[in-house]
């Protein structure tokens, strides 16, 4: 064979590799589609809820048949169970690389203050409307039920922190962690309905006052501040 023949069906391979390469950057991979499906129903939750909200809603935001989105999830209610899951994974990531690196208290703090709404969010639209599907869905409860304890187990750390390092007071840090979690909530609701940022601050001041008393150091103990 020819140097010319060599040169000219190396080129044809490489013509032929360059082709298939820019077939695949064109075409997205299984993975991206599906996360492009979880991005579009996350999307038309936050802006029409979860009960508004449809797998035709879906195709049309996306562009794609509801054949090839069942191609991906089983059904509705898969979709909407993996949406939820992957919205609470993602915010639940982006807290704790915030939160890890701060000293336990400034980490509580910010923890308590972030959680409590003053507007009308809606990563807080998307869980009130996921823990609506839960009371009266034994598998969306479950679900629900595991969100609510992963954001429990990272105030449970940073707690857990502040005992280990002498900044907050000897105790069951899971204890506190449900203890305060029950409070957060119980004013979240209300704030949620009523956002406002002045009332936001009020109820901060109040949950820190409770912090004072029952987790940071009394004030002179060898580990006060």
């Amino acid at each position: 064979m020819s140097d010319r023949s060599i040169i000219f069906e190396q080129s044809l391979k490489i013509n032929q590799l360059m082709h298939i390469e820019g077939e695949q950057m064109a075409r997205p991979s299984a993975a991206q589609r599906k996360e492009m499906i979880l991005q579009a129903t996350l999307e038309l939750f936050r802006q029409k809820g979860i009960a508004s909200s449809s797998t035709r809603d879906v195709a049309e935001r996306t562009g794609l048949a509801r054949s090839h989105i069942y191609h991906y999830f089983k059904d509705w209610k898969t979709l909407c169970l993996e949406a939820v899951e992957s919205f609470s994974q993602q915010d639940l990531s982006e807290w704790q690389a915030r939160l890890t690196p701060l000293p336990p208290h400034e980490a509580l703090a910010d923890y308590i203050r972030d959680y409590l709404p003053d507007r009308q969010d809606a990563a807080w639209c998307i869980y009130l409307d996921a823990w609506r599907e839960a009371q009266h869905d034994e598998v969306f409860a479950a679900r629900y039920q595991h969100i609510i304890t992963a954001w429990r187990q990272l105030l449970q750390q940073i707690l857990q922190r502040g005992i280990d390092s002498g900044a907050f007071r000897a105790g069951d840090a899971s204890l506190l962690a449900r203890q305060l979690t029950a409070l957060l909530n119980g004013y979240a609701d209300e704030l949620i309905l009523q956002p406002d940022a002045s009332q936001k601050a009020a109820v901060y001041q109040d949950i820190m006052q409770l912090v004072q008393q029952l987790i940071l150091p009394i004030a002179g103990s060898a580990a006060g501040h």
